[in-house]
């Protein structure tokens, strides 16, 4: 192989490397979107939660007892 060939190979490896790089960082990127929007939804659905008709906030009973005994 002449020098010119192997030169040329390994920057079309390097450009694939570089190119590969770029779409995992592209992938990664839309990962961590699809993280905050699941985090934003339900810190949403929290705050809906939270709310009762008269717009205050007021927190949610989860206990299943009575209260006073």
């Amino acid at each position: 192989m002449r020098v010119d060939e192997i030169e040329e190979e390994e920057l079309e490896e390097d450009n694939k490397e570089k190119e590969e790089e770029i779409e995992k960082k592209i992938e990664d990127e839309k990962m961590e979107e699809k993280e905050r929007k699941k985090i934003e939804e339900k810190k949403i659905k929290e705050e809906k939660r939270r709310r009762r008709g008269d717009g205050e906030d007021k927190e949610v009973d989860k206990g299943g007892g009575r209260e006073g005994d």
